[in-house]
This record gives structure tokens, sequence and C-alpha cells, in this order.
């Protein structure tokens, strides 16, 4: 109900909120991983720090993943 849901954007917020205590915002955040309750959290949380989350799958070798990460101009890589 309601307060699983509170439960979540509570969650978002954190992250979104950690994001900004480290001085991470306004800039691109990657996001590797599978799709799981913490991949979404970082996806959506770091939309409240002003970012915009870049998903690179895990199939991606090494050097797509630099090349993403020099392309988006990430701050952070949440694994």
């Amino acid at each position: 109900g309601h307060s699983k849901l509170l439960g979540v954007f509570l969650k978002l917020l954190t992250f979104g909120r950690g994001l900004v205590d480290l001085g991470i915002e306004d800039c691109a955040v990657n996001i590797i991983g599978f799709n799981a309750p913490h991949w979404n959290i970082a996806f959506y949380g770091s939309m409240f720090a002003k970012c915009i989350p870049v998903g690179i799958y895990t199939t991606n070798s090494k050097e797509i993943c630099s090349y993403i990460a020099e392309q988006s101009e990430c701050k952070l890589v949440v694994a």
C-alpha cells in the first residue's frame, strides 16, 4: 500500500541527497548492474540530484563501458 510506496520514495530521496552531499549533481551518473531494486533506486534516485542516469549493460566490454563513461562525462559509476 501507501507505506510501501512511501518507503521506496524515501530510498530514492536518500540516494539523491547522498549524491548532493558528495557534490554530485547536474551531471551524468552511469549505472551498471542487473535489473534489481538497487539499480532502480540508483536510476531514479539520481534524478533527485538533477543528474541524468545512464544505464550500462552488464554485457558491455570494458572498452564500451569506458566509452560511455567518457562520452556522458559521468562523475559517478554505480555498480
